[in-house]
């Protein structure tokens, strides 16, 4: 054998027999539809396409290593499972003799999408005993059939489905309510061209009246003349269909500009036959609007920076792409700003070194595992090697394990849909917390979660009583509002546009919005509906928000998705971000001596609620976040959706509208003992049976809910009694932090594209004195971040 690192590298001798661990081993005949980690290491990003191959258990299927980390060795030595076949990859090199397949919808991996997995390739496996360092005869009968049966399984990957992703459209209150006029049939001669112009390709027919017109016109001049939109703009009639896209069987491309999407129109056949257009004999003759985004995605020069400049493209260490598992870059962004925080790159690759060669449990569904194998793919370097001369693409790392791992169970991120940056960097933060109580003796340094964590003090002045109330609020980040007199107008008409007064009013619109506007406007004074312990009444009062302390990381995210008359849209503005912040005048203040402090709502005034489980999945299919439909649902009553979502429409700048519903209290520490079995699940993660009776009595005994309630009361007592005893009129709970709140901009990600319900994220990432740009596989030098963040992430100075 060869030593590296301690670790033993045997050098395999090839013979005839089928060795004694075979028979030891007792294997089935065929995998039996196990999971097969065939395709790369459950503990590192190696696979079938490295010179030593992957090495498959032919007893629990595992995936390891055979190369430089040895992880084959590490799960031989771990579960004595000896017999393995070695798999090798190497991809045939072939002339393209046939055009590719056509694109005929805005999918990857499905029929009529983009092929992915167009290369070929050819296999060489190996059967080996670990054991005893010998090549076995594959084609014994004791192997052969167990051999054939791995290589003709499919992939754990494959079972998660994410390589198939199709962009869903969606019906709208527009489709569901449209109301025709003009009943008389349309000549046929009067579909030949727009109606306004003899424009005779791009035509888009008003299903309300019948009016055709062309389509918009490009930036590069070429498209339509704006006549069908211009045709909305005087009769605010919402919908319209492309003629050249109907088929027979009843699809067709629709458009609603009140929603500023493209929608489905369930009814497009009876509403075409409304104006004498049978679709029977119909056929597509021009591409869709899916279809002409994702042609336009495959195109996109990527040897250019977000700024137009020539991008330079990075290999090497902390240089590593994430792959694109379909609609991922949501969590590639937010994994590489995380693993850019030199606290989280520390820890993990201290835990790696120790965690990855003691650890029992099978590395794909170990949280740690996966984890450190990220961390070591994004940060080591191994990965970061170029595809082809020339080609800015890498070969990056695919994050499928840990995707499958952290999104399993939830009912939007174990799925292949388009998710919200911000609200998967909540979720991540929580999962990691949740998982990590476990961890803490592994790494002397602190959980990610305590980088991002601090304290909103919320000052509340009743205008009745001029009593004053103060609350202490944990978050890890601050959704920031752009004013109202900033947000850009919706598009002129062609005749708007001709006027100088419009024109002016248009560049006045879409000015830049400095960074520090959005922090007064967040810190302004609102009025809003108060019940007052004091007067004993509803009254009026007014609320604002300070910093009582800071974090080592501070997330700012812009309010750029609206609703605008109960239609959500995109507010594509400059955000003026400095590099430098100074945010002392936003540091809360002690209560003055001369304030009228207003006692805390007693406990007894606390309600238990639970949200009806008929319209809470009705509200978060709409998109709303889980905690905003809890909330909807307790203001009005917790039985009318219609009524909750008038009220969500209606409350999304409400600051309270992320905030937890308040849960029943128990009336004494003794009565409605939790179950047995649900205490000792708590006190398993590391948690004292005081604080596990708490949380399950705080959440009537919902194990989810109540690890949720520990994460989010870690400073509280963890007795009943003692809380009680220990409440104060006020809640300030910690002193106000007094260490300069200076900060430099650190990453910014950005959302790319004018769509609420899809679009692109890329992350840009301060390393050094240089930015960098990593767009899923793609890592290259740029310039200054583009005005256009989304997310930005401030580090303080001297943290």
């Amino acid at each position: 054998s060869t030593q590296r690192h301690g670790a033993f590298r045997p050098v395999f001798r090839k013979m005839s027999s089928v060795c004694s661990h075979v028979a030891a081993s007792n294997l089935a005949s065929s995998v039996q539809n196990q999971l097969v980690y065939k395709e790369e290491c459950t503990k590192c990003f190696d696979n079938q396409d490295f010179p030593a191959g992957l090495d498959v258990c032919l007893k629990c299927f595992n995936g390891a290593c055979a190369g430089e980390n040895q992880h084959n060795m590490q799960h031989f030595q771990q579960t004595n499972h000896a017999i393995v076949v070695n798999i090798k990859r190497t991809k045939i090199e072939v002339a393209q003799d046939e055009p590719p397949q056509k694109i005929t919808k805005l999918a990857i991996g499905v029929e009529g999408g983009a092929d992915v997995n167009t290369d070929l390739y050819e296999y060489d496996t190996t059967v080996k005993c670990l054991a005893c360092a010998t090549v076995l005869d594959k084609t014994s009968p004791q192997l052969s059939a167990l051999v054939d049966s791995v290589m003709l399984a499919s992939s754990a990957s494959m079972h998660e489905s994410t390589k198939e992703w199709e962009a869903q459209r969606f019906p709208c209150e527009h489709t569901l309510t449209l109301q025709q006029q003009n009943n008389a049939a349309i000549a046929q001669k009067s579909l030949a061209h727009c109606g306004q112009c003899e424009l005779s390709s791009n035509l888009w027919l008003c299903l309300v009246c019948g009016d055709l017109g062309c389509g918009r016109k490009y930036a590069d001049g070429t498209g339509g003349n704006n006549h069908a939109v211009g045709h909305f703009e005087q009769t605010q009639h919402p919908l319209v269909c492309k003629l050249g896209t109907i088929t027979a069987d009843g699809t067709a491309d629709v458009y609603c500009y009140a929603c500023n999407d493209e929608v489905i129109d369930e009814s497009i056949g009876s509403h075409l036959a409304h104006f004498g257009i049978d679709i029977a004999g119909l056929s597509k003759t021009e591409k869709t609007i899916a279809e002409m985004e994702l042609e336009q995605n495959l195109k996109l020069d990527f040897s250019q920076s977000m700024d137009g400049k020539k991008a330079t493209p990075l290999f090497g260490a902390g240089y590593t792409g994430l792959q694109n598992l379909g609609n991922s870059c949501y969590m590639a962004s937010i994994l590489q700003v995380l693993f850019s925080v030199p606290e989280i790159q520390q820890r993990y690759k201290a835990m790696a070194t120790i965690h990855l060669s003691t650890c029992t449990e099978p590395a794909a569904t170990c949280f740690a595992c996966q984890i450190c194998k990220l961390a070591d793919g994004l940060l080591s370097g191994r990965y970061s090697t170029q595809k082809h001369p020339e080609d800015m693409e890498q070969t990056g790392v695919r994050p499928q394990m840990f995707k499958a791992l952290v999104g399993r169970n939830h009912p939007e991120f174990s799925t292949n849909r388009m998710q919200d940056a911000l609200e998967f960097f909540h979720y991540l933060l929580d999962f990691v917390q949740q998982r990590e109580r476990v961890l803490s003796s592994i790494v002397d340094s602190p959980e990610p979660s305590r980088l991002f964590g601090f304290k909103l003090q919320q000052r509340t002045q009743c205008q009745n009583c001029s009593g004053v109330s103060y609350k202490n609020i944990p978050a890890s980040e601050v959704t920031l509002p752009i004013p109202n007199h900033y947000h850009v107008a919706p598009p002129p008409s062609v005749e708007e546009q001709a006027s100088n007064a419009a024109k002016t009013e248009q560049v006045v619109a879409a000015a830049p919005v400095p960074l520090s506007v959005c922090f007064d406007q967040f810190g302004s004074e609102e009025v809003v509906d108060y019940n007052c312990t004091h007067c004993r009444m509803p009254t009026k009062a007014l609320k604002s928000f300070r910093f009582s302390s800071f974090p080592d990381m501070l997330v700012l995210q812009i309010q750029r998705f609206v609703y605008d008359q109960w239609v959500p849209r995109k507010l594509d503005l400059k955000i003026v971000a400095p590099t430098h912040i100074d945010l002392t005048h936003m540091r809360a203040t002690e209560p003055g001596a001369s304030e009228f402090l207003l006692a805390d709502e007693p406990e007894s005034a606390s309600v238990g609620f639970v949200p009806n489980p008929e319209l809470l999945p009705t509200l978060e299919s709409m998109g709303f976040p889980r905690v905003q439909c809890e909330r909807a649902l307790y203001e009005t009553g917790n039985n009318d959706s219609n009524a909750a979502v008038t009220w969500l429409f209606s409350n999304q700048d409400n600051p309270d509208i992320n905030v937890p519903i308040p849960t029943a209290k128990s009336t004494s520490a003794g009565s409605n003992e939790p179950p047995a079995d649900l205490i000792a699940q708590l006190t398993s993660m590391g948690f004292t049976e005081a604080k596990a009776k708490r949380a399950l009595r705080e959440t009537n005994n919902n194990m989810e809910r109540a690890v949720d309630w520990v994460f989010s009361h870690m400073d509280e007592p963890d007795d009943e009694s003692t809380a009680a005893s220990s409440s104060a009129p006020m809640q300030v709970d910690e002193p106000i932090d007094n260490r300069p709140p200076k900060f430099q901009l650190h990453a910014v990600v950005t959302h790319l594209g004018s769509s609420v319900h899809s679009g692109h994220y890329v992350a840009h990432v301060l390393q050094g004195d240089k930015w960098v740009l990593f767009n899923d596989n793609k890592v290259a030098l740029t310039g200054e971040p583009p005005q256009a963040g989304y997310i930005y992430f401030y580090r303080r100075i001297g943290s």
